[in-house]
């Protein structure tokens, strides 16, 4: 018993360790910005700093620059005033907690990142909520400012310390590297499923830094072409160690081909810069003119492999400037992309909405209830909301206990402390403390509690404070609850089924891009933002399937998200014959009466099959093997009967 303590406690030590190694950054930036805030504005201004530290903590693993910087400064002080604006008049306060809240988590969240709206709603709840008269609004608007220029300062010096290169240039330079283990690996003959995960972990990370680099509007400059590009190489490596039918091709020459390439990619990461590739590009330029010319599978790896490898090596060094990026918008793929979020299916339009409820609830008894501390209703219910509805369930249950395990800690240690020097350096330390719990968990709040009940009980008695804090956050549990159980609830399940229809939906989208590109040429950018979306969707539905306990059966899921996975690399590959001109044109008119014939028995029904007329043998090998690999895929999917995992009408009401 003794040693199941000791290892509990031991346990829960190294988690704490590793948690403050990782957080010990953001503590600092907190107690310099909380002294000086404290010294410049009075203790009023505490709310400030807790904001702003929480942008610190998003920020720091991103990748800034001065526009980021700019538009951080204009966004905070617009969202102040707006803040204040909330204080004047019980109808204004109604409509902005209705709808800055809504705008926010459209423009600053999406499915991949549903927290994205975070910070910035944060600024606004917490200024609102922190009330001042017409006279001192100059006063807050340059606290404001100067926690913006401090933030900047921060996360320029952060960068300096702990990011000394490009991290452009430092991805690029460990994906090179990654790869070149994977072929090197394939050359040996040792690739497996494992190396497979590897890579696709790897697709996933990078899709997800270029998507998040636009949220919103797709746009796409050099640095999410780049992201994107990589992310395609990942996928081209993986497709082809799952694919074993091209180990049929393997000779001598292929397995010396496939150790000269990892060679020439190890080279690369050593030499690839921001400034100048042009000697990588030639030597990639002669590696694929000697190649050998063998047809199927390693032929089109190989060619499809370095012709993005030479995309990249030049994409690297571009730098766009503002109005290149407006010109780059995807225009079609942003309408489709504002016409799926603007519907109830949208993760996005039903967390908007009862963000905007439970706000307006909140604030709205702020407002019109004369009680103290009556704040700590909508700020409470700000904290429990979440994107996820198993995670706000989850946290309605967790916060309680961590608040009135903080209410007993307060209560024991609070008449201990002599003066207001000993309880500010409390409630300080309680929310260092703080930055090293995980959020979400039983233990997180214990100090927050602290923090707050330390501050409260300066201006008020103690036990009260105490009272109120419980009080209030059982009501905000409750409204919670309300909203999230009677108002466009997101369950998991729901979402899973919405994805599976988006992945079909978005396999449509890339067979229209290839009837586009019979016609004209069309940008990688087009491509990209489809990949990325397909794969992010893709990747949201496995980790759904790998969670225990889901209504459905996990081997027939995966069977479903395999198949599909294959169609679109299949799908991609074709794309790629096409931009680099290696189908002949008299095929066209036959592959886009494929096209069109797949589109209409794929989306939305996914039921008939009638392609046995189809010949595909007279459109070149290249083209006819991928055709036929992509038809075998599709028949399997259909008898999976996929549309079974269509998201019901009654679902997208009321889980």
């Amino acid at each position: 018993m003794h040693r199941n303590i000791f290892s509990k406690l031991s346990k829960g030590f190294s988690i704490f360790w590793k948690n403050f190694l990782s957080a010990y950054p953001v503590i600092i930036f907190f107690v310099v910005l909380f002294l000086i805030t404290v010294s410049m504005f009075s203790l009023q201004y505490a709310m400030v700093v807790s904001i702003f530290t929480t942008m610190f903590n998003i920020q720091r693993r991103r990748q800034n620059s001065i526009g980021n910087f700019i538009k951080i400064f204009f966004i905070s002080i617009f969202l102040c005033l707006l803040a204040f604006l909330t204080t004047v008049n019980p109808v204004y306060c109604l409509i902005l907690n209705f709808c800055i809240p809504f705008l926010l988590v459209f423009l600053q969240s999406s499915r991949f990142n549903p927290k994205g709206y975070f910070s910035y709603a944060m600024l606004f709840i917490f200024l609102e909520l922190m009330p001042v008269p017409a006279s001192e609004l100059p006063r807050e608007l340059t606290a404001v400012m100067f926690s913006v220029g401090f933030l900047v300062a921060a996360l320029v010096l952060y960068t300096l310390i702990f990011h000394p290169s490009s991290k452009k240039e430092l991805d690029i330079r460990f994906g090179l590297k990654e790869l070149a283990d994977v072929l090197e690996q394939l050359a040996e003959g040792n690739a497996d499923y494992k190396t497979r995960g590897r890579l696709l972990d790897l697709e996933h990370k990078f899709h997800l830094t270029a998507y998040n680099n636009h949220k919103f509007i797709p746009v796409h400059n050099s640095h999410t072409k780049l992201y994107d590009m990589f992310s395609i190489l990942f996928q081209r490596a993986a497709y082809l160690v799952h694919d074993t039918t091209w180990q049929t091709e393997m000779d001598a020459e292929h397995i010396r081909e496939l150790q000269e390439l990892a060679e020439f990619l190890r080279y690369a990461s050593q030499n690839i810069n921001t400034r100048n590739n042009d000697p990588l590009i030639r030597q990639a330029r002669v590696f694929l003119n000697e190649m050998k010319d063998a047809d199927g599978r390693l032929r089109i790896f190989f060619r499809s492999f370095l012709h993005m490898l030479i995309l990249i090596f030049r994409y690297i060094t571009t730098e766009d400037t503002i109005g290149a990026r407006w010109n780059k918008i995807c225009w079609a793929e942003l309408s489709v992309h504002i016409k799926r979020i603007c519907s109830l299916e949208s993760l996005e339009m039903r967390f908007a909405l009862r963000f905007s409820i439970i706000m307006t609830a909140g604030c709205a008894v702020n407002a019109f209830v004369n009680v103290t501390h009556a704040y700590w209703i909508p700020l409470n219910a700000f904290l429990l909301l979440q994107p996820d509805y198993e995670e706000s369930a989850h946290r309605m249950k967790t916060r309680p206990i961590g608040t009135i395990i903080g209410c007993c800690v307060e209560y024991l240690v609070y008449p201990l402390l002599p003066g207001i020097g000993w309880k500010l350096l409390f409630a300080v330390a309680m929310l260092c403390l703080m930055y090293c719990a995980t959020p979400g968990t039983w233990n997180h709040p214990i100090f927050s509690t602290c923090y707050a009940l330390t501050l409260a009980s300066m201006t008020m008695n103690e036990t009260l404070a105490i009272e109120l804090r419980v009080v209030y956050l059982l009501l905000a549990v409750l409204l919670v609850f309300i909203v999230n159980r009677f108002f466009f609830p997101t369950r998991r399940e729901t979402q899973f089924r919405c994805n599976i229809k988006e992945l079909l939906r978005l396999h449509n989208s890339y067979w229209e891009l290839i009837k586009e590109s019979m016609t004209h040429h069309t940008d990688i950018s087009v491509s990209s933002e489809i990949l990325s979306l397909f794969h992010m969707t893709y990747e949201q539905a496995v980790d759904y399937i790998k969670k225990p306990g889901i209504p459905f059966d996990p081997e027939y899921c995966r069977q479903v998200m395999l198949t599909l996975w294959h169609m679109f690399s299949e799908l991609e590959q074709i794309e790629y014959l096409l931009q680099t001109n290696s189908i002949d044109r008299k095929c066209y008119p036959d592959l886009y009466h494929i096209a069109d014939r797949i589109q209409k028995q794929i989306y939305p029904s996914c039921t008939n099959l009638a392609w046995d007329d189809l010949h595909l043998q007279d459109l070149g090998d290249d083209l006819s093997y991928v055709l036929e690999q992509y038809m075998k895929n599709a028949k399997r999917l259909i008898q999976l009967h996929v549309t079974s995992l269509y998201p019901k009408r009654y679902h997208l009401v009321r889980s």
